[in-house]
């Protein structure tokens, strides 16, 4: 299983923030309100202080490690101020999407200081991983894969094409190349300081 930092430096490396459009967030900004929703606490940081001010991008895609296991949400800001919620995971069952929900209706509603309840919706990749190591890879090709949609089309709303943006042919061949390109760069990071474009954002 892919570590935090090696999401968020392969987040901050290769998905870079569109203006007003989209943002792909750290693993470290839904760490920090699972944690204060669990504890009921008002956040002492703001959004903007986190990364970026959320409300000015049409999607947010932020990536999400509970109990050993990644997947991650797509936030969509519509015009009238509502939100839907898009709750990618690679495996049946792996997280809990209720949960995940109800944690960023509550962040939304702490940070902006009123109610906020957003339309949710749930999807499972298509094929799925095929063994419990693999999550961080597919979060991260989806994660590229459905932000470079969004940045290419800049679509009104991505509702009619996130069910086929999960599906494809990332399958065990391509899975294997990715994780082997991941580990070849951070080797190459480790021991010359640079990289170059990791496989699993070219598939």
């Amino acid at each position: 299983m892919l570590t935090n930092s090696v999401v968020d430096f392969c987040i901050t490396r290769f998905t870079r923030p569109t203006p007003s459009l989209s943002l792909a967030c750290t693993s470290v900004v839904f760490f920090f309100i699972a944690c204060a929703y669990a504890n009921r606490s008002t956040p002492n940081q703001s959004s903007s202080d986190l990364q970026g001010d959320w409300s000015t991008y049409k999607y947010v895609l932020l990536p999400i490690n509970l109990q050993e296991h990644w997947s991650f949400v797509e936030i969509q800001n519509c015009t009238d101020g509502s939100k839907l919620y898009y709750h990618i995971d690679s495996v049946q069952g792996g997280h809990d999407s209720k949960h995940i929900f109800a944690v960023l209706d509550w962040a939304n509603t702490v940070l902006a200081a009123r109610s906020v309840t957003g339309t949710a919706y749930s999807y499972e990749t298509k094929p799925r991983q095929s063994n419990p190591v693999d999550c961080g890879i597919y979060m991260l090709h989806y994660v590229y894969k459905i932000k470079t949609h969004i940045d290419n089309h800049k679509p009104a709303s991505i509702m009619w094409q996130i069910e086929a943006l999960t599906k494809g042919g990332f399958k065990v061949s391509k899975i294997s190349q990715a994780r082997n390109s991941l580990q070849h760069q951070l080797a190459k990071i480790v021991e010359y300081g640079t990289s170059s474009s990791i496989y699993i954002y070219r598939i």
